[in-house]
Formats: C-alpha cells, sequence, structure tokens
C-alpha cells in the first residue's frame, strides 16, 4: 500500500513539473524577460535622472525637422525615450531644435540590449527558428494522419417555401381599427365643385 501511494506522489509530482515547464515555455519566459526589461529601465532612469554619466558616453544624433515656425532652443532639456539602432539600445537623456534639427543625446543601454537579445534566443531555441532541417525535433502536433480522420459528414437540409398570404387592403386595415372608424370609412367624390 505504501509503494502505490509513493508511486502516486511522485507521478504527480513529475506531472506538476512538466506542466511548469510547459507553462514557462509558453508564456512564462515572456513574462519573465519583461519583468526584468522593465527593471532594468527603472535603473536606467535613476541614473540618467541622477546624473551618474559620463558626457562621452552620450552619443549625438541629428535629425531633420521640417517645421514652418520653429524657434532654436539655447539649452538642452530632459527627454525620456528610447531607440534601437543596430540591436543596440539607446536612452534618450537631452534635447534640443537648433535651426532645423533636432539633437537628441543618448545613452547606450547594454543591460537591456543583453536582455532583449537573451530573450530572442531563448525563444528562437525553444521554437526550433533558424534550426536546419536535420537540427530540428518532430512536432507531436505534425504526425501523419489519413486525412479522413478530418472529414466530417456532410449534411443537406431542404426547406420548403415559406407560402405567405396578406388580405385585401380594406380588410387588412379593417383588423386595426374600431367599429366606429370603420364606419366613417366612405367612398370619396366623384366631382368636387
Amino acid at each position: 500500500m505504501c509503494h502505490s501511494y509513493t508511486e502516486l506522489l511522485l507521478k504527480k509530482i513529475v506531472t506538476i513539473f512538466m506542466l511548469a515547464v510547459y507553462l514557462f515555455n509558453l508564456t512564462g519566459y515572456s513574462l519573465l524577460f519583461r519583468l526584468l526589461i522593465n527593471h532594468s529601465n527603472k535603473q536606467a532612469a535613476t541614473v540618467i535622472n541622477k546624473g551618474i554619466y559620463s558626457d562621452d558616453e552620450l552619443l549625438h544624433i541629428k535629425i531633420p525637422v521640417l517645421l514652418p515656425y520653429s524657434t532654436s532652443w539655447s539649452d538642452y532639456e530632459r527627454y525620456d525615450g528610447e531607440v534601437e539602432y543596430k540591436g543596440i539600445y539607446y536612452k534618450y537623456v537631452k534635447r534640443k531644435i537648433y535651426n532645423d534639427t533636432l539633437h537628441l543625446l543618448c545613452l547606450p543601454d547594454f543591460k537591456r540590449t543583453r536582455l532583449q537579445s537573451a530573450e530572442s534566443n531563448y525563444a528562437r531555441q525553444v521554437n526550433n527558428v533558424g534550426a536546419s532541417s536535420n537540427e530540428r525535433t518532430t512536432s507531436l502536433a505534425k504526425k501523419n494522419t489519413p486525412a479522413s480522420e478530418y472529414e466530417q459528414p456532410k449534411f443537406s437540409y431542404a426547406l420548403s417555401p415559406i407560402i405567405l398570404s396578406l388580405p385585401s387592403f380594406p380588410v387588412f386595415f379593417s383588423v386595426f381599427l374600431s367599429d366606429a372608424d370603420r364606419d366613417s370609412l366612405i367612398q370619396p367624390p366623384d366631382n368636387i365643385v
């Protein structure tokens, strides 16, 4: 009796573990990476807001701006945002419009870049994306089955036409009229002088 109980308990533990692994591969890893990236973004914002960076680390980006009545700014202002360029993420630090150009000073975010790369690599490995045909594992969903397994019986229905007959005009309206109203219906005169 004790042997059967331990077997049952072991099966339950293995089942729960396999279900947890499946759910993690389904959506858990993306949630984990989103949490880690969000934490990294908060840390980067703290570093930028406290000014814990060197001006030598900043990347200067110039973007032409076509604003008809724009004014040039004398100083940079703090600006939040991010951009990815050639696989590297950059956090906006400051911006300034001078003449017809937007000047952005950006700080490279290497931690975010590593996390994004790790997420992409993990997803690629889990889903066998980019693997050669010899390296790919066969999926249980792609088994060879006869086509008759998916055929559904065809049903045909024959509907008889519905014949609707409406009563003639005076009878049709007489249903909705009271007796007093019906008596007031008379033939209009042929000629009015």
